[in-house]
């Protein structure tokens, strides 16, 4: 049971709770596996293999972490989790890789299946509505710039508009 009496919230009970650490020196695993109310969204998968000397100096550290929920309904989420304004509304799935160097984040890779997405991306942009968005979305950080990428993404607006599957890559180097 989860039960956050920072911001007072309702307790939110997990099943299936599987917890996994492995610790060698400097390598760290992890994984966790837990499973909310079938309402709210299907197991949720998170892990990591870092290599690191100490969690008070995080310049050194870097691996992977990844993330794993589906049939996940967001809204529903906010009684027991602060969420961005950005992204109020959506329901599906997503699996998402997150590199690490040298204590940031360097690279994102997310595969996405989501329906029902409301979302504002900028106060003053208007919200934007899609009925699905779907594929592989990527962001790299180069020592000089970045690289951001898509495979396979399609997306279908509430008006109508479609983006059939799409592959995009760009890259923007000597930026510094």
């Amino acid at each position: 049971i989860w039960q956050d009496e920072l911001y007072d919230r309702p307790s939110l009970e997990f099943n299936q709770v599987q917890l996994r650490l492995d610790n060698s020196r400097r390598h760290h695993r992890f994984a966790v596996r837990v499973a909310p109310p079938a309402s709210i969204a299907a197991p949720l998968d998170i892990r990591g293999d870092l290599a690191g000397d100490s969690f008070s100096n995080w310049s050194d550290w870097r691996g992977e972490l990844f993330a794993q929920i589906n049939h996940a309904d967001l809204g529903t989420w906010g009684t027991w989790i602060s969420l961005p304004e950005q992204f109020s509304h959506a329901k599906g799935g997503v699996r998402a890789w997150l590199g690490i160097e040298n204590g940031k984040i360097n690279r994102i890779t997310s595969d996405l299946d989501m329906r029902e997405v409301r979302s504002r991306l900028a106060g003053d942009l208007p919200q934007l509505d899609l009925e699905s968005l779907r594929g592989r979305i990527g962001w790299h950080e180069l020592e000089h710039g970045f690289e951001v990428s898509t495979t396979g993404l399609t997306l279908k607006m509430s008006n109508g508009f479609s983006l059939q599957p799409t592959d995009f890559h760009l890259r923007l180097a000597g930026l510094k």
